[in-house]
C-alpha cells in the first residue's frame, strides 16, 4: 500500500502547485481522474495508507499547498467514510487529506468540546478550512502527527481561534474554537496549508516510546499529567 502512494505523490503534487490559489468554487475545485481513483479505488470502509515525511516524496507531498472541494461532490461520502476508517486504525483525533495523498482542504476533527469527556467528542467532517483570527492568549502543549514518525514535541498554540469552513451539501460556518479542539483544528488546517506541527518545536523531537515512558511515570508518581492531544 506504501508503494502505490508514493507512486501518486508526484503528479497529485504537481496538481497542487498548479492551482494552489484556486478559490472554493473557482478553477481547480473539480477532481482530477487521478484524485477520484485514489478515492474510490476502494470502499468506503477502508483506511487510506498514511503518507509519512520520513521520505523526500512524502515530505515535498505534505509541503504542497491543498485545493479547496465543492461542498456539493458526490464523492464526499466515500472520502469521510475512508478518512474515518483511518483516523480509527490510527487511534488519532485528527486527520487532513493531505496525509491519506490527496492534496485537498479536508479535515477530520475530533470536537473535544462538544462532551463532557474530550475523548468521547464526536469527530467531525469540515471543508475548506481556515483560520481567520487567533486569541492573543497561547499555551505550551504536547503534539504528535500520524505522518511524522520521528516523535513528538511542545508546541506553543493559541487558546482560541475564529475558524471558517463548509460542511458537506453547502453550508459555511465560521465559530470560535476553544481549548485542545484549537489546537486540532490548528493542526490540521497547518497540514492544509502544507506546514507541519514540529516546524513550531524548539529544540528535537521525542521519540515516541519516551514520550510514554515520560507520561507513565508521571502516571505513577501522581504528577499532574501536561497535556496531550494525541497523535494527528
Amino acid at each position: 500500500m506504501r508503494h502505490a502512494v508514493q507512486f501518486l505523490l508526484p503528479c497529485l503534487a504537481l496538481v497542487g502547485c498548479h492551482h494552489r490559489m484556486a478559490p472554493a468554487g473557482g478553477p481547480g475545485v473539480e477532481l482530477l481522474p487521478i484524485e477520484l481513483r485514489h478515492i474510490t479505488a476502494q470502499s468506503a470502509d477502508a483506511p487510506f495508507a498514511l503518507v509519512l515525511d520520513d521520505t523526500p516524496s512524502g515530505e515535498r507531498f505534505l509541503r504542497a499547498p491543498s485545493l479547496p472541494v465543492d461542498p456539493m461532490a458526490p464523492w464526499l461520502p466515500v472520502l469521510e467514510g475512508r478518512l474515518r476508517a483511518t483516523l480509527e486504525r490510527e487511534q488519532g483525533v485528527g486527520l487532513a487529506a493531505p496525509q491519506i495523498g490527496l492534496s485537498r482542504r479536508v479535515v477530520l476533527v475530533q470536537r473535544q468540546d462538544r462532551a463532557d469527556d474530550p475523548s468521547q467528542g464526536p469527530v467531525e467532517l469540515y471543508l475548506n478550512a481556515s483560520i481567520l483570527a487567533r486569541g492573543q492568549e497561547v499555551e505550551l502543549g504536547w503534539e504528535g502527527c500520524l505522518s511524522v514518525p520521528a516523535g513528538l514535541g511542545q508546541v506553543s498554540c493559541p487558546t482560541r481561534l475564529l475558524i471558517a469552513y463548509d460542511l458537506p451539501g453547502g453550508p459555511h460556518h465560521e465559530e470560535w474554537v476553544e481549548g485542545w479542539t484549537a489546537r486540532i483544528f490548528r493542526h490540521e488546517i497547518d497540514h492544509l496549508d502544507g506546514v507541519l506541527f514540529h516546524d513550531y518545536v524548539q529544540g528535537t523531537l521525542m521519540p515516541e516510546a519516551e514520550y510514554r515512558v515520560m507520561r507513565a511515570a508521571e502516571s505513577e508518581q501522581a504528577l499532574p499529567p501536561q497535556p496531550d492531544t494525541g497523535a494527528q
